[in-house]
């Protein structure tokens, strides 16, 4: 089968296109052809050797956790699952492997794939959506709560904003003059420009911070959270892991980090959400398989709008 491998730590010119034995799934797992992948900045992270420490150097590599695509073979206990069935999910990314075109996978890594997505659509969905829904029930999303979402325009950001609306909360994004419109159609009350004002109010304004693009300080946010609010991070920091800690017993405002988990139930709220039409993908640009290199350069850019997605069966739309 064709993969997308690495042999060393480096640029995206480290990234080559090379038959690879396809792999056999054990017996939780099941055996998935991949349609469709999309781009992490952790991706980019362990292909530049930024997480060596856990991913090693044993080469090749294929990277890639996200995907959306067909079981054609099952595991003796992956029960609940079927060749032919269409699936989505995400694959532990120092694991990785859903560069490729097929995947070994358990069956707590899955979910029906999204009936009203087409594979590139469902494939851009997992992590980044994972993280915003879990992210916000860290801060304790409800109804009626007022939610800033830093980063709105990103992948982790746009389907934040959605989420906290689904939920009944009261929304405004931040995000640069260019995608303002952009944030405004996801259905943010408001859009803050950060071009041209502070996201961070000098009053008590949110009840939850969601720092969707990780760049923003506990220490700068809370003056903007209300009595009892909460703020949490995508990225670690000094700061942030400092506050996590010190949050507990300092003041009644909290800081929190995500710690990722990868669950079907999560996978299929999002999916009935998706399919209600209450959620949408956000889709920067398609590239096939041979140009993936190209999608990391585009992702470490950092200006993406939404997901860039890498494509392995452009023709088969899977809206099925």
């Amino acid at each position: 089968m064709k993969a997308a491998i690495i042999k060393r730590y480096g640029s995206a010119d480290s990234l080559r296109i090379q038959d690879v034995p396809r792999p056999t799934p054990t017996d939780d797992e099941v055996l998935v052809r991949v349609r469709a992948t999309s781009i992490n900045p952790v991706d980019w992270k362990i292909r530049k050797g930024g997480l060596k420490l856990l991913t090693g150097r044993d080469f090749p590599k294929v990277l890639g956790s996200d995907f959306s695509g067909e079981i054609v073979e099952t595991g003796p206990n992956a029960s609940g699952y079927e060749p032919g069935q269409l699936v989505y999910g995400m694959n532990n990314a120092v694991k990785g492997g859903a560069y490729a075109e097929y995947l070994a996978v358990k069956v707590n890594k899955l979910a029906p794939k999204p009936t009203s997505l087409s594979h590139e659509e469902a494939a851009a969905v997992p992590m980044a959506a994972l993280t915003a829904l879990q992210g916000l029930k860290k801060g304790g999303l409800r109804a009626g709560l007022k939610v800033l979402v830093n980063g709105a325009s990103g992948g982790v950001g746009s389907f934040a904003v959605q989420l906290a609306r689904a939920y009944h909360a009261s929304v405004t994004g931040v995000c640069s003059g260019r995608h303002v419109e952009m944030v405004q159609k996801l259905g943010a009350d408001r859009v803050i420009n950060y071009e041209q004002e502070s996201p961070l109010p000098d009053t008590p304004t949110y009840d939850l911070i969601f720092d969707a693009h990780g760049t923003m300080s506990f220490s700068k946010a809370r003056k903007a959270l209300r009595e009892g609010g909460q703020f949490v991070s995508t990225l670690p920091s000094a700061d942030k892991v400092f506050w996590a800690f010190a949050s507990k017993v300092v003041g009644n405002q909290s800081s929190h980090i995500i710690h990722l988990k990868v669950n079907p139930t999560d996978l299929s709220e999002i999916r009935t959400l998706i399919d209600d039409g209450q959620v949408k993908p956000v889709i920067d640009s398609v590239y096939p398989l041979e140009d993936i290199d190209e999608a990391h350069r585009k992702s470490e850019e950092g200006h993406a709008s939404g997901k860039i997605i890498v494509s392995l069966y452009a023709e088969d739309t899977g809206k099925k």
